[in-house]
């Protein structure tokens, strides 16, 4: 079914060359069904081409350039490509905090990806610092995101062997 969803999206992506906005959404969301089967490459290429049309149309300070970058830098934590993820995340948390929007939900899912991908280098600091953001934020998202941030600051602090921190979480 996304294979066929995706073969779909790319004859609308054929017909969009007068409207790059629509025509990267439509990259974007194709990416993600890559994404949903694990194809990193397909993946990765399909964001690229949606960020590179966002970055031609808004420049690289917009929400639309910060999710692309957080997407690619997922799907790099994804495949234990942690120092590829951080340097994405990276580039998505800094469009975010310079629009404004270091509190927003986006923010907070970029945040969570940061730290883990920095908490899999073994750079706990950092890790421990973009978890704690994560959570101010989605604590009072869903359970699942709640859960999720709890969980990561609870291995964070047991692989630095604090112990104490690690059973607050």
């Amino acid at each position: 079914a996304l294979s066929i969803l995706n073969d779909n999206l790319q004859i609308i992506a054929d017909h969009l060359d007068n409207d790059p906005d629509e025509l990267a959404e439509a990259y974007f969301i194709m990416a993600v069904n890559y994404d949903w089967q694990r194809n990193l490459d397909k993946s990765l290429l399909t964001h690229n081409k949606a960020l590179e049309i966002r970055i031609n149309v808004y420049g690289e300070n917009h929400m639309d350039v910060a999710r692309g970058y957080h997407a690619m830098g997922e799907m790099y934590w994804y495949d234990d490509q942690n120092l590829n993820a951080v340097e994405y995340i990276s580039k998505a948390t800094s469009i975010l905090e310079n629009l404004g929007c270091e509190n927003s939900l986006q923010a907070g899912k970029t945040y969570y990806v940061i730290a883990s991908a920095y908490r899999e280098l073994a750079d706990f600091q950092r890790a421990g610092t973009y978890g704690q953001k994560a959570l101010a934020i989605l604590e009072n998202n869903t359970i699942d995101d709640r859960t999720r941030c709890y969980n990561l600051l609870g291995n964070i602090h047991l692989s630095m062997q604090n112990f104490e921190q690690s059973n607050r979480y």
